[in-house]
């Protein structure tokens, strides 16, 4: 998926990487007993010189625990891990010190199964510090389900911009509550003609990292195509001599939408069949564009051969039904819809 992604959406994947990977304490300068617990975060945390780490059930450090010889507690993978394969960056702090505030909110889940403490006798084999089973859902949403990761993703990611990308605002069509909601009911999957379709979140401890920089690169592909314009849909940008063709909907950028087809047998079935009688208009457009944007994209079968799709003039929003064509040369709207 990195080899598809533009320059914008790669420095905005790394932004989200740091985000949700790396769990609210990775920053922290310090800790000790006293304090590893405070805050909302991971029910395992590093204490200082990270050979031992906290169990935390609502601020409270219930247990002490150690991993073995010659391994530390790795924060990115949250479970003890070889010490040079390892990232803990925990200094020690004066007994007496504490933050000087603290979030509301605390985990409440009890875990049933912490690490055992002891790296694999094999240096090459992964540790055997994880858990011996499988972590369920609630594993992959505990740290996004805090009031410290809500406030990021909500001033990171789910942010629009007007028009001249200049001022920020809330986006009125993407918010908190609907990514957490579409992502647990997608990372349990979905069954269509006899398949599942599943987000990936990962399938045991040591792979959710690997499902966090999953929703990393998602995220920031969804910022970059379609969250700062505030649309979930296409929309129209693709200008032919200061013109933008109403044709458009069958493809921007030289593409053809409906001759791009799946070519491996074991995916022919993903792709869905053109339609040339479908009727359909989209139900959103940008509002992150200068003057007034061209309507939503629509199809439609053809009722002579001289029903013409026609252009939009951005700046005085004008348009007409005459021939006028996209980037490939088509003028009508059949068998168009998406």
């Amino acid at each position: 998926m990195i080899s598809i992604l533009t320059a914008t959406t790669y420095s905005t994947l790394v932004l989200l990487l740091f985000i949700i990977i790396l769990p609210t304490y990775t920053n922290a300068a310090c800790t000790n007993e006293l304090i590893v617990c405070d805050g909302a975060g991971a029910r395992y945390r590093p204490l200082p010189g990270c050979q031992q780490y906290a169990l935390c059930i609502s601020g409270q450090l219930i247990n002490k625990l150690s991993c073995g010889a010659g391994s530390i507690y790795d924060v990115l993978l949250e479970r003890c891990n070889w010490q040079d394969a390892s990232f803990c960056n925990v200094g020690t702090c004066p007994p007496t010190e504490r933050p000087t505030v603290s979030p509301s909110t605390y985990p409440s889940a009890t875990p049933s199964v912490s690490p055992s403490g002891s790296p694999s006798a094999n240096p090459g084999e992964a540790p055997s510090a994880s858990p011996s089973s499988s972590p369920t859902d609630s594993d992959f949403f505990a740290l996004l389900e805090t009031t410290d990761m809500k406030q990021k993703i909500e001033n990171t990611v789910l942010v629009a911009y007007t028009p001249g990308g200049n001022i920020a605002y809330p986006s009125t069509k993407y918010t908190y509550n609907g990514l957490i909601s579409a992502l647990k009911e997608m990372s349990e999957g979905v069954k269509s003609d006899g398949k599942d379709f599943s987000f990936y979140t990962g399938e045991d401890e040591r792979r959710k990292d690997y499902g966090r920089t999953n929703l990393a690169a998602f995220l920031a592909m969804a910022m970059v195509e379609s969250i700062e314009y505030d649309t979930c849909d296409e929309f129209n940008t693709d200008q032919v001599a200061g013109r933008y063709a109403i044709s458009n909907a069958c493809g921007q950028n030289s593409r053809s939408y409906q001759d791009e087809v799946c070519t491996n047998p074991q995916e022919v079935d993903m792709a869905c069949p053109v339609d040339t009688n479908m009727n359909v208009v989209s139900v959103g457009y940008s509002t992150n564009m200068m003057g007034r944007a061209p309507p939503p994209f629509s199809c439609r079968p053809k009722t002579s051969a001289s029903d013409y799709a026609g252009f939009w003039e951005l700046m005085n929003g004008q348009s007409s039904n005459s021939a006028y064509s996209n980037a490939l040369g088509r003028t009508d709207l059949e068998g168009c819809c998406w």
